[in-house]
């Protein structure tokens, strides 16, 4: 699992987010979920993703993803009951300032070692003993309270930020935390002081808190200005280094993506709607059954019913990991795509990309679904990315196969050449990729063509392959230079 974060680049992947570090934080959970599979119930990679399979459909419990990483610099909202176990180099503890005693006491009480109810219906009718189990029972949540409050203090590791604001009526406090915080606090001067009001700009905060702090601890004037001076050249290097942080995240986040099925579009001088399979078929498209929508729209959502259908079920058996068989599969992804009424299209398009030559080869030997592939492009100042999914990626004798599975329509042999002329640039930036990534030769690139009422194999290969390639890097470049 480690080893596949790191060939896919999760990590880096994770600029992309607006919170790099969630997501950082997350991969190395799963990693250490993995590690622990491995020490306890072991198996191979498909057992692993059996378990992570049940974990997410609840059928187990599965643990938070732990404690955030030290140096995250972000602000966490939690319960007490959230933070347990956790540390925190600043914590604020706020929402101490509720009145304890305007707590409610529920209306039935068992009674001191589990004795008979006592019941309370208003003021004017209670059992005997209810006075008396109210009293414990108040006592008891004011310990609880007591205790969760500790617990919240102590998770602080350098700095505790309390807020004590409570309300006084005729010179007494209320029975809030907060009251009786504060009643402790000016009971020990010596641990605590009390925060500067924020009015100034936060390059001379650290040096008005500095200043103050010696002056109330009666240090000489110099010590004071060379405390401030130290302040003032700490907050300075911090906001620089605040910037540049943020500047590298900002060019990571930005970096320009070159993907597969965007080369194809180019190529074909399309540049409008989705990408994918089926949305836009140049020898005629799949027609909507129930009216309301485009037939672009059916297209790929009947590719993305084939394409998820062939990710997830046995090249050999035809059957998922549950057993399903891959009608069944399919008929189940054309109704989660909302293409019901093709679903006897889907499931012909799935048996046949299963009977084609090029699958029930690949069904015997090595082989990955659905296969990320990416590789860096541009110049070190002006880099770049290029990324796509190969439905299907081969370890044959003499190098590596790419198939693609695609399910446009086809009215004749003049609109089959212009896909394959269309999707030739996909294909061979998928070869460029795949090498780019494994150091292994491709060998050919297989267009497989499903619609049809026998699957339709267009190989890519040798010369032909290499002209391909030499187009892929040609309008590649050309594309990042656009950026």
């Amino acid at each position: 699992m480690a080893a596949a974060v790191e060939v896919m680049q999760g990590f880096a992947l994770g600029f992309a987010h607006r919170r790099p570090r969630q997501v950082w934080h997350r991969l190395n959970w799963i990693v250490d979920q993995a590690r622990l599979f491995d020490e306890t119930a072991g198996g191979a990679l498909h057992d692993f993703l059996r378990w992570a399979e049940l974990q997410s459909e609840g059928d187990g419990r599965t643990p938070s993803l732990g404690p955030p990483e030290a140096d995250d610099d972000a602000v966490r909202v939690m319960t007490v009951h959230g933070a347990k176990g956790l540390e925190f180099p600043v914590v604020v503890l706020a929402g101490l300032e509720r009145d304890d005693s305007a707590q409610r006491t529920d209306a039935v009480l068992w009674g001191e070692g589990g004795g008979a109810p006592e019941a309370s219906f208003g003021w004017q009718l209670r059992s005997g003993g209810y006075e008396t189990a109210a009293g414990v029972e108040k006592e008891l949540d004011r310990l609880e309270r007591v205790r969760l409050l500790y617990v919240a203090m102590t998770r602080a590791r350098d700095h505790l930020v309390v807020g004590v604001h409570h309300k006084v009526r005729n010179g007494t406090p209320d029975n809030s935390q907060a009251a009786a915080l504060e009643e402790l606090c000016r009971a020990h001067p010596l641990l605590w002081r009390r925060l500067p009001d924020i009015d100034v700009e936060p390059a001379l905060v650290g040096a008005r808190v500095a200043a103050s702090t010696n002056g109330h601890n009666g240090a000489h004037a110099p010590a004071a200005e060379e405390e401030a001076l130290a302040a003032r050249r700490w907050a300075t290097e911090l906001w620089e280094w605040t910037d540049r942080r943020a500047e590298t995240i900002q060019r990571e986040r930005a970096l320009p993506v070159v993907t597969a099925s965007g080369l194809s579009h180019d190529a074909a001088g399309d540049t409008g709607g989705p990408e994918g399979d089926g949305e836009k078929a140049l020898g005629g498209g799949w027609q909507p059954l129930d009216g309301g929508r485009r037939s672009g729209e059916v297209g790929l959502d009947i590719g993305r019913a084939v394409h998820g259908t062939l990710a997830v079920v046995d090249l050999r058996t035809g059957l998922d990991a549950r057993g399903v068989d891959a009608e069944a599969v399919a008929r189940q992804r054309a109704a989660s795509h909302g293409v019901a009424d093709h679903a006897d299209a889907v499931v012909r398009m799935v048996g046949a990309a299963l009977s084609s030559p090029t699958v029930r080869r690949a069904a015997d030997r090595r082989h990955h679904r659905e296969a990320y592939l990416a590789m860096p492009l541009g110049s070190e100042d002006d880099p770049a990315v290029f990324e796509g999914f190969a439905d299907l990626l081969v370890e044959d004798d003499d190098g590596l196969v790419i198939v693609d599975y695609k399910t446009d329509r086809i009215a004749d042999d003049a609109a089959l050449e212009a896909l394959c002329e269309r999707y030739g640039l996909q294909m061979a930036s998928y070869a460029e990729a795949a090498e780019a990534a494994t150091g292994r030769p491709v060998a050919r690139a297989v267009l497989l063509f499903l619609s049809g009422v026998e699957p339709a194999e267009r190989v890519l290969e040798g010369d032909a392959l290499d002209r391909a390639r030499d187009m892929a890097r040609e309008t590649t470049a050309s594309l990042v230079s656009s950026f």
